[in-house]
């Protein structure tokens, strides 16, 4: 039997990709407590986060054979995990209109929820955006979006102040946001 916990994250996709149960098993296995620690800071209800998680990795399962990752596993699945909470933060939004907590209008076409296809068409957009940006704020918002580094962090390694980390941030965001629009999943993958 192959050990697919020596597999590397691509070798594992495409695995996933021809029905491999066992290298579904070991992505679920590799990344569920840190996906579930994502949703769990962002909702603050451990139920909540657990289902979130849960629902992702079988529409990941249902979707194995469609499943197209340009970068890599772990940002797909984060930015899939941001995208499911601003979901249920919407949920949550209407729920609270629907018992007339809330009075203000929500648009009832808003398309929400959205799947996994729309996110990987968003993510391909991002990816060639973030290309094209200048080597310095690419690098940066490449190391706080995909490697999770705090503008402190970015500075030590680059050896630049945190108000140069920021201003490079600021550059790739405007320009990013700019690119993309403001639709709710742009926003949501630039979180």
């Amino acid at each position: 039997m192959t050990a697919y916990s020596t597999y590397k994250d691509d070798e594992l996709v495409a695995l996933l990709q021809q029905d491999d149960q066992q290298a579904f098993n070991t992505i679920y296995d590799r990344y569920w407590n840190l996906l579930f620690a994502q949703a769990f800071r962002k909702l603050d209800n451990a139920q909540e986060a657990e289902d979130l998680v849960q629902q992702l990795f079988i529409e990941v399962w249902e979707r194995r054979s469609r499943i197209n990752i340009t970068r890599s596993l772990n940002h797909w699945l984060a930015a899939a995990v941001k995208l499911k909470v601003m979901t249920v933060y919407s949920a949550r939004f209407r729920n609270l209109q629907t018992t007339g907590e809330i009075n203000e209008e929500y648009p009832a076409d808003t398309p929400l929820p959205y799947s996994i296809i729309e996110l990987q068409q968003m993510m391909a957009k991002l990816e060639v955006l973030v290309e094209a940006l200048p080597e310095r704020p690419r690098m940066v918002f490449r190391m706080s979006r995909e490697g999770q580094l705090s503008n402190k962090e970015i500075a030590d390694q680059l050896n630049i102040s945190e108000k140069t980390v920021e201003n490079h941030m600021n550059r790739a965001l405007g320009s990013l946001r700019k690119s993309m629009g403001d639709s709710p999943i742009s926003v949501i993958l630039l979180f």
